[in-house]
């Protein structure tokens, strides 16, 4: 009898051997397209233009945190594959898990996706909320399907790697939303303590 694999290793094998089945020339660069949408440098650069673009729009608490948070996510990215040490599928530089590129690519377009549905009216974020979380989750189906298909890891490091993204834009949701208030408090505070000055 053939000892029975452990259940994560039967989980990839299987995913992995359904997406390696549909291999075919004419997919490759859907493939390196999706996984460029996912690309650290990439990404680092819209990151800026769109942390600039806040600060000029008012909004530099979430310009600031945008920024500082993805590029933070390279480190825990680095810190966690380190940690599991886990071989990717093909020889290749570093670990496989968990998927650099899912984890930038959940908290890219999640802040995106935040920053966005905050400037919409209520009526119109009812609208398209649905719509445009499917747009986003189906983007980072493809990407994660792209990672695979392109051998270079695993279903679980995809998994893995969209939990640790998701998890860090919880986190800077978060932290924005911290900071805002602390910064509303604050000019709240100072038109008071300027009255006092002058009657002082």
């Amino acid at each position: 009898m053939k000892a029975k694999l452990p259940l994560v290793t039967q989980f990839d094998s299987t995913i992995n051997a359904f997406i390696y089945s549909g291999i075919c020339d004419a997919l490759d660069p859907l493939a390196k397209f999706l996984t460029h949408l996912a690309d650290y440098r990439f990404l680092l650069y819209l990151t800026v233009f769109f942390a600039v673009l806040l600060a000029v729009f008012k909004q530099p608490v979430s310009g600031a945190v945008f920024f500082l948070f993805y590029t933070a996510s390279r480190e825990l990215r680095t810190m966690t594959k380190d940690f599991v040490g886990r071989t990717r599928p093909k020889e290749g530089d570093g670990y496989s898990f968990p998927s650099g590129h899912m984890m930038y690519a959940s908290f890219f377009y999640g802040y995106l996706l935040y920053i966005l549905f905050r400037s919409l009216k209520k009526e119109t974020q009812k609208k398209w909320k649905k719509p445009l979380l499917a747009c986003y989750f189906l983007l980072l189906a493809g990407i994660g399907w792209s990672r695979i298909y392109l051998k270079d890891h695993f279903a679980t490091d995809i998994l893995g790697g969209t939990a640790l993204g998701l998890a860090w834009l919880l986190i800077a949701i978060l932290v924005t939303e911290w900071l805002e208030k602390k910064a509303q408090h604050r000019k709240a505070a100072d038109p008071q303590k300027s009255m006092n000055a002058k009657r002082a």
